[in-house]
């Protein structure tokens, strides 16, 4: 027990083992046995750790658990530096690290030394230069057998998953989940990577990286950057990456020289330049033989090297056989999955309804083990199961995989399904009640039914509270809830998750509901949609979220009817979003009986929309075609072209937004009659604060008693109208709040309208009869 090192030395904790004038030159030997709550709080020096300074010493069978690690260079939970021939063997650390420059999980620096065999559960904040999850920076050195489970947030310009940057270095057989984030605002570029950030001279080999990546730029789901004669062979990475530019699945950018084999990415990359499914740039035309990246979870059918493939193509093991790879010492693959590393952990295979109970309850199928399953499972027995004392014919049915212990582990369905499954157990209902940092991949759920007889929290077809875990190519249909609290046809509660290429088809009736997830705080959903029906009372109901903040979502769809009463929001898409992104995605159910309906987002607190649109009918107290109220924040390249009508009589109404506030309206238009008792418009029914339009048009129908705008119905404040117009005609308006003037439909018809006002046609605009998007979005 290490927790009296907090209040040691003023403070300033443990003091940690050997300098760099007096290194640490022996052997540590811990048995296994456990530290428990090391802190070491000196945010002023360097070298920084269990032990400061090693050299050509080993550290070995070492665990440190709920470690506290601050420093400033050279910092590291084991170790800050590891030099000449020093060793780090059979060591486990789960610990909060916080310094500037060289940054890792196990050591900051490693110089002619290795860490082999360890593993990091680490939540890393850097401000310097070259963090990692395993080693900030590693040169002359060797990494292998290493395993990290990361959230590592840095103003570093050089960031990996194993290690920062990796100098003449070899990594292999090492893996890392979690996130990456890089918040580098200085104007410098970034290097971010799910294994290393920048390679140089160096090696990755059987190697993979599971999760999200956010940089300015240089981001690859391997390395951001490969350069000097570097390789990457036979490794893989799943997630998203996203930067400014230089973004790829596997690799940012690569110079001459380099090369990458019998590799492959099945990653959502979002860039604004030099981006591409597998690599961003490839400089130098490295050879990139025998690697693939999937255009469907990629969005992209273009990268500079490699082979496009379909989902079907990347799960199918012929495509890599029929490449060379090799299948019987270095690759394995069970059913319909993506091949996996025969190094990772040995799986255990279900097979059965009685196999999936055995989960977390049988100490052979632990709450961390890598599950795959390997047959079509019946679990209609589920119904039957578990009778509830004092009750003639009801049930708890099916328990929960982990809930007052997590699971941690993997589990793949490789394509199979599991069916008939019913759940009544209270909070945190799910196929998993609790999950934490787990990868839950191609699981099939038909008809699952979740109970309401014990007024649930956290209720889900899959995971009923996620944290942290990262979900790829789940399908629930047939999801059925009735009552309770935080209710979602894929996760009920969810923090940091990650959620990819999923769907659902609900009936979902509770007071916080969402399609996909009820409650979303810091995460990121990818190419995800939602069908079915959601009613709702009191609070709120999102076709695809309820309620979320921080999160980022891209082309995702709802086709969900939603209903709501007594107070509550209501989105098409989401509910209340917050501080979030909207990119690429649309909704298409009808949205009515809400005090706040919006076709897209009931209530926007500061989000991005861009190249979003809604299609259903909307009808509540305060209503817009696309987002109902909208404080800050900006819409762009967006639309709407449902009917709205406000209920209440003291609501705004607009085809696009209801009420607008110091927020930004760009190349977007709304097509939706707008009906209500006052306040009412084509576009916008009030805009105040610094509210803006710019370059944007409505052409429904309004109709109102008194306050009628053809574009704008109310103006307050400083809010402004540019370059923007309504068709008098179709609107049955002469007037609108603002400057601006009205146009008949041949005017509004016509191309020169609107290039005379500036409106980009090269870029954004197509004439279609009205001006409509020249892109898809």
């Amino acid at each position: 027990d290490a927790s009296p090192s907090k209040d040691e030395n003023e403070g300033k904790g443990f003091i940690p083992i050997g300098t760099e004038e007096m290194p640490f030159t022996g052997g540590y030997d811990g048995d296994d046995f456990t530290i428990d709550g090391l802190t070491i709080n000196r945010v002023e020096q360097d070298y920084v750790g269990l032990f400061g300074f090693i050299t050509a010493g080993e550290v070995k069978n070492t665990v440190l658990d709920g470690a506290l690690i601050s420093g400033k260079g050279y910092v590291g939970s084991i170790s800050g530096f590891l030099l000449d021939h020093a060793e780090v063997i059979n060591s486990s650390v789960n610990a909060e690290i916080y310094g500037v420059d060289l940054v890792g999980g196990i050591a900051g620096h490693l110089v002619l030394s290795s860490v082999q065999n360890s593993r990091a559960y680490v939540t890393i904040n850097s401000t310097g230069q070259n963090s990692g999850g395993i080693v900030g920076q590693a040169a002359n050195s060797t990494i292998s057998n290493c395993v990290s489970d990361i959230e590592i947030s840095s103003t570093s310009t050089i960031v990996g998953g194993i290690v920062g940057l990796a100098s003449y270095t070899n990594i292999s057989q090492s893996g890392s989940k979690g996130r990456i984030k890089v918040l580098n605002d200085s104007g410098d570029s970034s290097n971010a990577g799910g294994v290393a950030g920048l390679l140089e001279s160096s090696s990755i080999s059987q190697s993979y990286f599971k999760g999200s990546i956010e940089a300015k730029s240089h981001a690859g789901g391997i390395a951001g950057t490969i350069q000097s004669n570097s390789s990457i062979d036979n490794s893989y990475a799943l997630g998203v990456v996203e930067a400014e530019a230089f973004a790829g699945g596997l690799v940012g950018q690569s110079y001459s020289h380099e090369s990458i084999i019998n590799s492959y990415a099945s990653v959502f990359v979002a860039a604004d330049s030099q981006t591409g499914g597998l690599i961003g740039l490839n400089q130098g035309e490295s050879p990139i033989n025998d690697s693939f990246w999937n255009t469907e979870t990629s969005k992209l059918t273009v990268s500079d090297g490699g082979t496009e493939q379909s989902t079907e193509q990347m799960q199918t093991k012929v495509t890599y056989s029929n490449a060379g790879w090799d299948f019987d010492s270095i690759w394995r693959v069970n059913g319909k999955q993506y091949p996996e590393l025969q190094w990772q952990k040995e799986p255990i295979f279900v097979a059965s309804y009685d196999d999936l109970k055995k989960i977390g309850n049988d100490p052979e199928w632990p709450l961390d083990g890598h599950y795959i399953q390997t047959a079509n499972i019946d679990a209609s027995a589920s119904a039957r199961e578990n009778k509830i004392d004092g009750e003639d014919d009801a049930y708890y049915g099916f328990k929960p995989i982990g809930s007052s212990e997590r699971f941690t582990g993997s589990y793949d369905g490789a394509g199979f399904s599991i069916n008939s499954l019913l759940i009544n157990n209270g909070s945190f209902q799910g196929l998993f009640g609790f999950a934490k940092n787990a990868y839950i991949s191609n699981v099939t759920l038909n008809d699952v039914t979740v109970g309401s007889d014990l007024n649930p929290t956290y209720v889900a077809g899959l995971v009923g509270y996620d944290e942290g875990s990262f979900i790829d190519n789940c399908t629930v249909s047939l999801f059925t809830a009735n009552g309770g609290e935080f209710v979602g046809g894929l996760i009920g509660y969810s923090l940091k998750s990650i959620v990819i290429n999923s769907s659902v088809d609900v009936s979902i009736e509770s007071i916080r509901a969402g399609g996909l997830i009820a409650y979303a705080l810091k995460g990121m959903i990818v190419n995800s949609g939602t069908e079915g029906i959601i009613n709702s009372r009191i609070y709120y109901a999102g076709g695809l979220i309820g309620s979320t903040v921080l999160t980022s979502m891209y082309y995702c769809k709802a086709d969900v009817e939603i209903s709501s009463y007594e107070l509550s929001e209501s989105g098409g898409l989401v509910a209340n979003a917050s501080l979030s992104n909207i990119i690429s995605s649309s909704a298409s159910g009808d949205v009515v009986f809400s005090a706040v309906a919006g076709g897209l987002i009931g209530v926007d607190g500061n989000n991005i929309i861009e190249r979003s649109f809604a299609t259903g009918d909307v009808a509540g107290d305060c209503a817009g075609g696309l987002v109902a109220l909208k404080s800050n924040g900006s819409i762009h390249k967006s639309y709407a072209s449902g009917n709205v009508t406000a209920i209440g009589e003291d609501c705004e109404a607009g085809g696009l937004v209801g009420s607008l506030g110091s927020a930004t309206v760009t190349n977007s238009y709304a097509l939706g009659n707008v009906s209500g008792e006052t306040g009412i418009a084509g576009l916008i029914g009030k805009m105040t604060g610094n509210a803006s339009v710019y370059n944007s048009y409505s052409a429904g129908t309004v109709t109102s008693s008194s306050e009628a705008g053809g574009l704008v119905a109310i103006i307050e404040d400083d809010a402004t109208v540019n370059n923007s117009f309504w068709d008098i005609q179709t609107s049955g308006q002469e007037i609108s709040a603002g400057s601006e003037i009205g146009l008949t439909t041949a005017e509004m018809q016509t191309q020169s309208t609107f290039i005379d006002a500036g409106w980009d046609f090269e870029n954004i605009w197509v004439m279609n009869g009205y001006p409509k998007f020249k892109k898809d979005i």
